[in-house]
């Protein structure tokens, strides 16, 4: 009878052991996946908010990533989102549409005047660009003068008869 209370008790003791190294297993695994789901969804926010930030104006872009970094919200351990504040024109923004106002000096078919004898036709809406603080920059004219652009003024004129071919 000790032989076989002995058998039992080793067998028990086994089963518990066995047990017991798969809680402490389950432990570990539940731990380690808690912990890498932190980390994915960590970074989804942080990507998030990284995306939020790259707007259509590059001054509020590097106003909201400086923000996002001091405030912890975003991580930079190599310090490449830190780079590319200082060095700004690297810094990407989005594409926008935006609208430009068509003048003429003809005050038939106007909506209103501006003062100066300069009259608003009508407005074009849908055109590719940027805002540099309030002011709209046609893509294809960012660092011009658009009131002497041909392309822009045919739109206008082909828009707005009123203009006559004079916006």
């Amino acid at each position: 009878m000790s032989e076989q209370r002995r058998t039992f008790d080793i067998a028990v003791i086994t089963g518990i052991i066995a047990a017991l190294i798969a809680f402490l297993g389950n432990v570990v695994v539940t731990y380690v996946q808690g912990r890498n789901q932190l980390r994915i969804e960590r970074s989804q926010h942080e990507s998030a908010l990284i995306t939020k930030a790259i707007t259509d104006d590059l001054p509020t872009t590097t106003k909201m990533l400086k923000f996002y970094l001091g405030a912890g919200l975003v991580s930079d351990e190599d310090g490449r989102i830190a780079k590319f504040i200082e060095n700004q024109e690297n810094i990407p923004t989005l594409p926008s549409t935006g609208a430009i106002a068509c003048y003429s000096h003809n005050r038939e078919g106007s909506s209103y005047s501006i003062g100066g004898n300069i009259y608003v036709m009508g407005i074009i809406d849908g055109i590719k660009g940027r805002y540099i603080g309030r002011i709209f920059h046609p893509e294809r004219a960012a660092d011009k003068d658009i009131s002497k652009d041909p392309e822009l003024s045919d739109q206008c004129n082909a828009r707005f008869p009123a203009c006559k071919g004079q916006c």
